[in-house]
């Protein structure tokens, strides 16, 4: 088989494996999944992510007294 013949089956190949790949993924989405999940009354948490344990303690104080610190 020539260079340029493996080239367009490999193409056909991908191009067909991203179009099943779409259509497999596009059937499970499902849009009022995310919907159900949002609670409708404000129960929201925060949160503070750091890589050391002190700024985060440091960050929920913070955050407790009602926001930023300047």
């Amino acid at each position: 088989m020539s260079n340029k013949n493996m080239h367009i089956l490999l193409s056909i190949l991908v191009v067909v494996g991203m179009i099943f790949a779409y259509v497999y993924e596009g059937n499970k989405y499902n849009p009022k999944v995310f919907e159900q999940t949002i609670p409708t009354q404000k129960n929201y948490k925060y949160g503070v992510a750091a890589a050391h344990p002190e700024a985060v303690n440091v960050g929920m104080k913070v955050l407790e007294q009602g926001g930023q610190r300047r």
